[in-house]
């Protein structure tokens, strides 16, 4: 697909001039004004590159790149001006983050040099997004799937609110939908500090006692610092390190940040975490939005409304009506079918809770159990919603071969 290449401009020779020096760099639009950029750039495909005059005369070019950053931020944002105060280009590199600052006039064969030059900057860039999202998906798949083997509730929780926040992300067009989607999958991370007695607790609902409530309260930060030390995670940590922050400032961790200085991310998984919660709870969706709302101080009110816009059904069904639930010998079991029946090993320990997602590593739990016979087959499973196929994984283990194992 070729680039796209937005020109604004208020003078119509400059837009027109600007198109006909990059016939070969690929499409090329122009926009009179910001208000016409920003609906471009909210219609149309990412831009490779957006050139701005600093004069637009509803906004400064300045002002339009910060929001174009804001909108697509790998997108590459070049200014040109005819102003030869030097402030006008401090206000651009600080407030719109430019790639490059050209002063008018500009010749045809420098203005298609610098557009190449920001087009090969955002090839790069969206380059290093996608091997940088391919990579950590696996590597949180993986994580994803151990914190499954070890805690099964919490392993729920965050594949529900992740999708939740995926879908919402997407239907706003936010930006880096992956770093949101990474800060739910690995919000309660912090969780594989506290002591199993702990853990019992919050998963049974009981009642903590002040050190023990210390401990949770803890738990965003444990998992903001073992995020940290990733390389480009550091969106993702701050998210998590404030998940639990209310947006009137109170809540942990102990600093100033309120209202928009909470990072978006955080403010987002809180809505959704406590939302997961609820419909876990067995709340009904209206009764779920009327209880969030009457949370004073606790959501960003803009944020929470436009979260059961954008996501109107509940997203932590567990069992859905509409598939039928199968009883199945473990050659039967396959990555994201629904448990429909507690798997128990036959001393009494609960091994898979009815509700869980399976995974790979729950899976191949569940066949080195076959193999001890501590457990008998067969099990009740409800398959993956067939909308949801697409986001079925493969099976990553052989199943076992023994005699023991196929019977049911």
């Amino acid at each position: 697909m070729p680039p796209r290449v937005l020109i604004v401009d208020n003078e119509e020779i400059v837009r027109e001039l600007g198109r006909a020096a990059l016939p070969n760099v690929g499409v090329v639009d122009v926009a009179a004004n910001g208000a016409e950029a920003l609906r471009r750039i909210r219609e149309a495909e990412t831009y490779a590159v957006v050139v701005s005059d600093m004069r637009l005369g509803d906004m400064t070019g300045a002002q339009l790149l910060a929001e174009v950053e804001r909108l697509s931020p790998e997108t590459t944002r070049i200014m040109q001006s005819g102003d030869g105060n030097p402030d006008t280009a401090i206000e651009a590199v600080n407030l719109g983050h430019v790639f490059a600052f050209i002063s008018k006039p500009i010749t045809t064969a420098q203005l298609l040099a610098t557009v190449q030059e920001g087009v090969r900057h955002h090839q790069l860039i969206t380059a290093e997004h996608q091997l940088l999202e391919t990579t950590l998906r696996s590597s949180i798949n993986l994580v994803m799937e151990v914190l499954a083997a070890v805690d099964p509730h919490s392993f729920e929780v965050s594949q529900g609110v992740r999708r939740a926040v995926r879908q919402f992300a997407q239907a706003a067009r936010l930006p880096r939908v992956w770093e949101l989607e990474m800060a739910a999958a690995l919000a309660r991370i912090g969780t594989a500090s506290l002591p199993a007695a702990v853990m019992g607790k919050l998963v049974a609902g009981s009642p903590l006692n002040p050190d023990e409530q210390t401990l949770v309260e803890h738990v965003p930060e444990v998992g903001a610092q073992l995020l940290k030390t990733v390389p480009r995670m550091e969106q993702v940590a701050e998210a998590v390190r404030y998940q639990l922050r209310n947006f009137d400032g109170s809540g942990p961790p102990t600093d100033a940040c309120a209202r928009d200085q909470i990072p978006s991310g955080a403010r987002i998984l809180r809505i959704f975490t406590d939302r997961a919660r609820l419909e876990l709870d067995g709340f009904g969706l209206r009764e779920v939005r009327d209880q969030m709302q009457a949370r004073r101080g606790c959501y960003d009110p803009t944020l929470l409304a436009a979260a059961f816009e954008l996501v109107p059904d509940c997203f932590m069904r567990g069992l859905s009506p509409s598939m039928t639930i199968r009883r199945v010998p473990a050659a039967g079991l396959w990555p994201n079918q629904t448990v429909a029946e507690d798997i128990v090993t036959t001393d009494g320990m609960l091994l898979v809770p009815v509700g869980s997602r399976l995974t790979g590593l729950t899976i191949k739990l569940i066949l080195n159990h076959l193999n001890l016979r501590t457990i008998k087959p067969p099990f009740c499973v409800q398959d993956l919603p067939l909308e949801s196929h697409a986001a079925a994984t493969q099976f990553p283990f052989a199943p076992p071969q023994s005699p023991t194992v196929v019977r049911s």
